[in-house]
């Protein structure tokens, strides 16, 4: 929804992407290879999928907004005869557990959740203690790892 689609954390993933596009690609216009999904969720990441195909030919790849919506687009991948890597390279973010779980070869940027939960509580403490930091938005990133799979070339590539 729109909504979801405002947070913090997927406007900067949108920006960072577009800003490494521009960077890799100089006179690309970004837009033209961003393709919102209507939710965070499967049933989106197959229906943005749709669109994507429509737009583009294989190969290509995909950095997908979170790993929900990137198990949409592996399941239209799978419907519909795309390879992952040769024909559709896809990498989500989040890592969620469900990935290790089902033994689910997605590519993922996996976000240290327990620590971001920590730095919440111990930033929320400081504001009430603090009356005056409230007017301050405290910003925190925390470093993030790629996990690489077998939906990327590179875990091809390493195998090889």
């Amino acid at each position: 929804t729109a909504g979801q689609q405002q947070k913090s954390g997927i406007v900067n993933r949108k920006l960072g992407f577009m800003d490494a596009l521009r960077e890799a690609r100089p006179g690309t216009d970004p837009e033209e290879h961003c393709f919102p999904a209507q939710a965070l969720t499967a049933a989106a990441g197959y229906e943005a999928m749709e669109e994507v195909c429509r737009k583009h030919k294989p190969p290509f790849g995909l950095f997908v907004v979170n790993d929900e919506v990137a198990l949409g687009v592996l399941n239209y991948c799978r419907r519909h005869t795309l390879s992952l890597p040769g024909d559709v390279a896809v990498a989500g973010f989040s890592d969620i557990d469900l990935l290790e779980t089902l033994d689910i070869p997605l590519t993922s940027v996996r976000i240290p959740q327990r620590r971001m939960g920590e730095t919440a509580a111990k930033t929320l403490l400081e504001l009430i203690a603090d009356p005056e930091c409230r007017r301050i938005t405290p910003i925190t990133t925390l470093p993030v790892t790629l996990i690489v799979r077998e939906s990327t070339a590179g875990a091809a590539a390493r195998a090889a």
